[in-house]
């Protein structure tokens, strides 16, 4: 028995079937995750060591050649490449296609540590970047302030990034723009010249003063304390009482020594004022919509809040509204596809109830293809998720549901005029001829994507 006598014969089975994918369809739009882009993963690495004052030709000589020894016997790498600047020397790895880019990551990881001891001792932090699409920011916006900049950064450190923090799906804040206050200690050469105060021995002392250090336990009874000493600077006051030499000469005598903000080496305006730049990132389980909007609305609330009006923010770019532009640009796709076939069907069949039943196909179609993602998802492992990418190929995919719908009626109509059989045995019949070739050019279809599903895709820099 074919698929359609079953259908003719079977119409309750066929119902509830069609009706269970539906419901089902509808559960999981709201269960599959929203992206901007499909996870796409590059198969390089790229390592970054910023060394501030100093030449090109002495960070190669004492950076850049010792992390690209240590670098050459990492497995499946295929090219190295670095730049030594007079800020930073920079290190390109490729690796093979298909290579695990976790488990490489953290081979470079290993071997930044075993030549760390190797490396100047002032070097802050070893930076490594691996392009993710998941990784790319869902809201990025500026926040600008009628006032000093300290006010800015303690709004912005104390308020809006401790609230955006706690909406659930959100993964990091990272703010750009803005330093926290530093401690600067500007030496005064001639008085350390005059006084014969060593720079290197002062900066052994500063270091040496500037720690905590365990000091044992001690115990009483049943009850055990921790002794610690706490020799860290508290104050500003207390760097510049530090005692330089023997002679009683302080700090604050051969150095200006204050706490402030950083030079600023860019520069963020809004609407004329200075402003910082906050991106939101999300977990790698989160809908980036519904992300997407509850950040916003947290922000419509801060601002309205009375001592946060004379903050000024703005939205300068939304990840999520390109993913719903498609999806509106899906549903007025389907409803334009439906009205066009009532119209024609309508005008050359002159029957309603036939027009209906194609417009029908198309909201069914897509919710059982929403039914098999969440179901590959929940089932198979897949990682398919509803983005700008796939909802355009849905977009597609509606041509493709109408056009051997309506040739598939149009034959059912012709055997029942022509042949002069009932409208059961026409379906059969009319279904039979025509829904076998157009099944098996869906499944050719099917096959084709598949393996493109199946298989991780190479060019290069994705991974599908």
């Amino acid at each position: 028995m074919n698929i359609s006598a079953l259908a003719v014969n079977r119409p309750i089975t066929t119902l509830m079937i069609i009706l269970s994918a539906v419901v089902i369809g509808v559960i999981s739009l709201y269960r599959i995750p929203l992206l901007y882009l499909p996870e796409i993963s590059g198969n390089s690495l790229q390592v970054q060591v910023p060394y501030k004052s100093s030449s090109p030709q002495e960070i190669e000589d004492l950076i850049t050649l010792h992390i690209e020894d240590a670098f050459r016997t990492i497995k499946h790498v295929e090219t190295i490449e670095s730049t030594s600047t007079d800020v930073s020397s920079d290190i390109t790895l490729e690796f093979k296609l298909g290579t695990d880019m976790d488990i490489a990551t953290l081979e470079v990881r290993d071997k930044l540590e075993q030549v760390k001891s190797k490396l100047p001792d002032d070097i802050d932090k070893i930076r490594i970047f691996r392009f993710k699409s998941g990784d790319l920011p869902v809201v990025e916006f500026s926040v600008s302030l009628h006032g000093e900049v300290a006010d800015l950064y303690d709004i912005v450190e104390n308020i809006l990034k401790p609230r955006i923090q706690r909406i659930k799906g959100v993964a990091n804040v990272d703010i750009r723009g803005i330093k926290q206050k530093q401690i600067f200690v500007e030496l005064d050469f001639e008085k350390l010249k005059a006084l014969k105060i060593d720079t290197f021995a002062l900066r052994k002392n500063f270091r040496e003063n500037n720690i905590n250090l365990s000091a044992g336990d001690i115990s009483e009874g049943e009850t055990k304390y921790i002794v610690r000493t706490i020799g860290e600077f508290q104050s500003v006051r207390e760097i510049e009482n530090l005692p330089v030499n023997e002679k009683g000469v302080r700090l604050s005598d051969v150095a200006d020594v204050r706490y402030d903000f950083p030079v600023k080496t860019s520069y963020q305006r809004l609407n004329g004022k200075n402003a910082v730049n906050i991106m939101v990132m999300k977990s790698s389980d989160a809908n980036m919509v519904s992300v997407a909007r509850e950040v916003k609305d947290c922000l419509d609330k801060i601002g309205a809040e009375t001592d946060m009006r004379k903050l000024e923010m703005y939205v300068y770019r939304d990840r999520s509204q390109p993913i719903l532009e498609r999806i509106e640009n899906l549903r007025n796709a389907g409803l334009l596809g439906g009205v066009l076939v009532i119209f024609v069907l309508f005008f050359f069949l002159r029957n309603m109830r036939s027009a209906l039943v194609i417009t029908a196909a198309i909201p069914i179609s897509i919710l059982c293809t929403f039914c098999f993602m969440f179901l590959l998802r929940k089932f198979a492992g897949s990682e398919v998720t509803l983005n700008i990418i796939s909802l355009s190929g849905l977009m597609l995919a509606i041509g493709m549901i109408v056009d051997p719908a309506v040739v598939v009626l149009e034959n059912i109509f012709r055997h029942k005029q022509e042949k002069k059989l009932n409208l059961k045995e026409a379906a059969m019949i009319g279904g039979m001829k025509w829904g076998g070739r157009y099944s098996r050019n869906g499944n050719n279809n099917m096959c084709l994507h598949t393996i493109g599903v199946s298989f991780k895709i190479h060019d290069g820099s994705l991974y599908a």
